[in-house]
């Protein structure tokens, strides 16, 4: 990440700027994805300090060479295995006043920072990180949608490779094996699910084989280069029946409607409502009860969130899934996933898999 490190300064100055509006003279940065976020550098032992005189990257011998080559625009220093311990030494001396702290610490952490500085000097500030890498910039976007790209050629060469009588767990594990193969990871638990079991929102994939007359649902996704894709589609296997074909378009008709409501200032809990109603006028209400999408990103799931709590305002360079689905206990579920950018005027959806419905 060393070739982009302007974007990771750019980044640096717009959280310190964000801090001073909020009151904070300093803040300890120790959530994983947070520090690679700031830094471009990923380990198991790190963190991002703000004492309110100096930007400091922290870690331990295991990673302090790598980190001096990669992270150039931060003061990186070596510390012993216990960061918070060595934190206190250091915010001792700097003496900021106010100083924010990440919800990822334990409270054992807390209570260490809380015995060397005092309980009152510290302040939670999970949302500053959090909405600041809501909208990505145009690298993180490229690399979202490469990973998309690389999703869908998987998902499409595990399809043609299916045949009936062939365990979910065999489905997923050809899926492991291809994204293996392609030096990616998976980006969550892939789940593949056939039959009645499509009706578990997150089944965990077992030895059902798949038959005839069966939904085959796939939610997969790839991690590569720290930044994660994310895709759901369901389809009929062999020839299925109308109450199949029926549900799956009523799935495919709210995702419609919510798709056409994203734009910049739009609320997001307006575009869950749009494709929530259209399902709870098809009759299907209780059977779509989980959120309609989330951002993606340096993590599977982050902001902004689509649901009908949501107080998130889509803005340009969110990428957001819109999963609409039906779920009916002991007949099969549809789910269908898109992951799109919100653009100036608009999205830009990254996912080209077919949608129409339509039996393999």
């Amino acid at each position: 990440m060393k070739s982009n490190i302007g974007a990771f300064h750019k980044r640096v100055s717009v959280l310190k700027r964000k801090m001073r509006d909020s009151g904070l003279d300093g803040m300890i940065v120790s959530d994983r994805a947070n520090v690679f976020y700031l830094s471009g550098f990923s380990s198991s032992n790190s963190m991002v300090l703000f004492t309110g005189k100096q930007t400091l990257f922290l870690t331990d011998f295991r990673y302090i060479e790598k980190a001096s080559q990669m992270v150039t625009h931060l003061e990186v220093m070596q510390v012993g295995q216990g960061l918070l311990t060595e934190t206190v030494k250091i915010l001792k001396k700097a003496a900021p006043g106010r100083i924010g702290f990440e919800p990822n610490l334990t409270y054992q952490g807390f209570q260490t920072l809380a015995k060397g500085l005092g309980v009152k000097r510290f302040v939670p500030s999970s949302g500053i990180l959090s909405t600041l890498r809501a909208v990505k910039d145009e690298d993180e976007i490229s690399l979202i949608a490469t990973n998309q790209k690389l999703n869908q050629r998987i998902w499409r060469k595990a399809i043609e490779a299916t045949k009936a009588g062939e365990s979910e767990l065999s489905i997923r594990r050809r899926i492991r094996i291809a994204l293996d193969e392609e030096d990616a990871e998976e980006a969550f638990g892939t789940i593949v699910a056939t039959g009645p079991n499509s009706s578990l929102p997150h089944a965990e994939p077992g030895t059902r084989k798949l038959r005839r007359g069966d939904y085959l649902l796939i939610d997969m996704g790839v991690r590569k280069a720290h930044y994660h894709s994310d895709m759901t589609r369901t389809v009929g296997w062999g020839t299925t029946s109308a109450r199949h074909a029926e549900i799956y378009n009523i799935v495919l008709e709210a995702q419609k409607k919510a798709l056409a409501m994203i734009k910049p200032g739009v609320p997001a809990r307006e575009v869950d409502a749009i494709a929530r109603n259209f399902i709870s006028e098809a009759g299907y209400g209780e059977a779509f009860q989980h959120g309609l999408g989330h951002g993606v990103g340096l993590e599977i799931h982050e902001g902004p969130t689509l649901n009908a709590r949501s107080n998130d305002i889509l803005a340009e360079g969110h990428v957001v899934t819109v999963e609409p689905g039906i779920y009916i206990p002991g007949f099969g579920g549809v789910r269908i996933e898109d992951l799109v950018v919100v653009t100036k005027d608009g999205y830009r959806n990254l996912t080209s898999a077919p949608k129409t419905y339509r039996d393999v």
